[in-house]
């Protein structure tokens, strides 16, 4: 799903000079493209807000931060789990979000969400940076 023709606005925050992240870009692509695309979704259904991007980093990890301007989350808990879902039958099996909390775990990192404190979802990916993740599992070998 595309934003673009909606009254839908999109942000983004990088933070300058991110480092490298050890990863199959495909599958990560993947989660980032669902998350935003479940945002759109709940966006346009309001008929319109704001989806916000920002990337960081913190400490070990490369951040992810996805906040929408959206309904928020109705059971935040249960997103991940199989067959979850809120969309009406024949909308979505409720697979997305548990494949990309799969993935996530795959590449060493987390995955979580949540409410806004002034309303919308916010979703948090973080990912080992590669540096890190190669020292742990030399460190790992050689123990």
């Amino acid at each position: 799903m595309i934003a673009e023709g909606k009254n839908i606005r999109i942000e983004t925050d990088l933070e300058p000079s991110l480092p490298r992240i050890w990863g199959n870009a495909n599958r990560l692509f993947q989660v980032f493209t669902h998350i935003a695309e479940n945002a759109i979704e709940s966006l346009d259904e309001r008929k319109g807000g704001s989806l916000y991007l920002r990337l960081r980093r913190d400490a070990s990890e490369l951040v992810v931060d996805f906040i929408d301007s959206g309904a928020g989350i109705r059971e935040p808990e249960r997103v991940f789990d199989p067959f979850y879902t809120t969309k009406p039958i024949g909308s979505g099996a409720g697979l997305g979000l548990s494949a990309c909390y799969g993935i996530i775990q795959e590449h060493g990192g987390e995955i979580s969400c949540g409410n806004g404190e002034e309303g919308g979802a916010v979703f948090t990916v973080r990912l080992p940076i590669a540096a890190e993740r190669v020292q742990a599992a030399a460190a790992h070998v050689i123990g």
